[in-house]
């Protein structure tokens, strides 16, 4: 029986092992990712291309309430809520089933925002920014209280930032990178 749990235990671990050094498969993942962002750049209006090839970011309007986000070239807590001014609000991650390619979850991910927003943010895990980049230790009210408030604004001196023009025209987004 141990010997049964033995190899049931050491098969998956031997594969994954394969999989992962295996140069045959690494450059099957590498092209997959490629048609990946292939068809996610065939998807994105001008505006977007032009913000993914400056950023690996663009921005999508969500089809219910109106609100901007921004989806970014990462593996969890990608999708950013913005507020009027461009600042990050709130995180999102959601994602489609499956072991999908990067492209093809930023894919998804800007036509579920687009098409079915209140649906994709009720089965998404959201984090207040703040919060977001808090660490976990004890804190005093007073500590609590100065997170949940309004972030300072930022000076352009003190971050890079890449700018994306909005629609609107006058006003420009600043997005850290």
């Amino acid at each position: 029986m141990s010997c049964l749990v033995l190899f049931a235990v050491l098969v998956p671990m031997w594969w994954i092992a394969l999989a992962v050094t295996d140069p045959r498969i690494k450059e099957s993942r590498r092209k997959a990712e490629e048609r990946g962002n292939e068809l996610l750049r065939s998807w994105l209006t001008p505006d977007q291309e032009r913000q993914w090839r400056s950023c690996r970011a663009f921005e999508v309007i969500g089809c219910d309430s109106g609100t901007r986000y921004r989806i970014t070239n990462s593996a969890t807590m990608n999708v950013q809520q913005l507020d009027p001014t461009g600042r990050s609000v709130t995180r999102w991650c959601f994602m489609p089933r499956g072991d999908l390619v990067t492209g093809d979850v930023l894919l998804a991910q800007k036509i579920a925002l687009e098409t079915m927003e209140s649906e994709a943010l009720a089965v998404a895990n959201a984090s207040h920014c703040e919060l977001f980049l808090a660490s976990t230790r004890h804190r005093s009210k007073r500590e609590w209280r100065r997170l949940w408030a309004p972030a300072p604004a930022r000076t352009p001196e003190a971050q890079p930032y890449c700018t994306f023009p909005l629609k609107s025209g006058h006003v420009n987004t600043k997005m850290p990178i």
